[in-house]
């Protein structure tokens, strides 16, 4: 009698457990899978992170390079774009940069000076981690080839005078280097304030080449700081030059980059009055 009673409580008991552990189950895994759906609500409510890039731009200096127009250089970037910047210690200007390989290829004599396209990509080669641009600040004169318009293989005629041109700036478009050199500023003045807007000038033309504006095609220049200067007139024509990105441009830079750009550029004369002051 006894085991026939333990053995109908068996049979009773084993199948509720199985019951109760297959109800915990099912609930269990319901619970989960809200757990989960709510999670994906949630995520889909969040706001999305913005994709736009917060710059943080290095500003090296090249060879020996005054101090002044550094800063300068570094605080006309914080003023108009609105990009964290860090001027880096004094790199020594090697002749490895110079211009005498080209002159010996091309079998002409030429005064040394220093090629922007190696140092550009040298920059690029040393840039850090911590920057999305570096920006090559130099003294010494630094030059580029001139390519004929219509075939860009060939070099611009007369050889003698296309090959090693010299410029005022140089940088990718889009990319992570730009380099400035101050040397051509001087030509005709030697006056502080004057050499160092031309500097402001060309560090914020050549950073936005960098930020992926091209040349800017606008029939005025005094409307936009990307327009390409007049090379027969150039230092006239970066004095008359906008201190401003046009509206087009503008839109450009502020669909893809954190800035605090100007939403006009009838504020030219204030930024000439800034950069006066400093």
């Amino acid at each position: 009698m006894y085991q026939f009673s333990k053995i109908r409580f068996c049979l009773i008991a084993i199948p509720v457990l199985y019951f109760t552990l297959l109800c915990f189950t099912l609930s269990f895994s319901s619970c989960k899978e809200k757990t989960k759906s709510n999670d994906k609500k949630n995520k889909n409510n969040q706001p999305k992170k913005d994709s736009k890039k917060n710059p943080r731009i290095g500003i090296q200096p090249i060879g020996n390079f005054p101090a002044g127009y550094l800063e300068a250089s570094a605080q006309i970037i914080r003023d108009y774009y609105g990009f964290e910047v860090e001027i880096l210690k004094q790199k020594p200007l090697l002749t490895k940069f110079d211009n005498q390989k080209i002159a010996k290829k091309y079998n002409i004599s030429l005064p040394v000076r220093y090629r922007a396209d190696s140092l550009i990509a040298y920059l690029k080669r040393i840039k850090s981690k911590k920057h999305d641009y570096l920006i090559g600040l130099t003294a010494v004169d630094i030059t580029t080839t001139w390519y004929d318009e219509k075939d860009k293989t060939k070099i611009k005629e007369p050889l003698w005078l296309h090959l090693d041109w010299g410029i005022f700036g140089l940088g990718y478009c889009p990319g992570s280097s730009c380099l400035i050199s101050s040397f051509r500023y001087y030509f005709d003045t030697q006056d502080y304030e004057h050499v160092k807007k031309r500097m402001q000038k060309v560090v914020l033309h050549e950073l936005g080449h960098n930020l992926g504006l091209p040349h800017c095609e606008k029939k005025y220049k005094h409307l936009c700081f990307m327009a390409q200067v007049d090379l027969k007139n150039a230092l006239l024509d970066l004095d008359d030059s906008s201190w401003t990105l046009c509206e087009e441009c503008r839109l450009d830079v502020c669909k893809s980059f954190v800035t605090k750009l100007s939403k006009t550029i009838s504020d030219k004369q204030q930024m000439e009055n800034n950069t006066t002051k400093k």
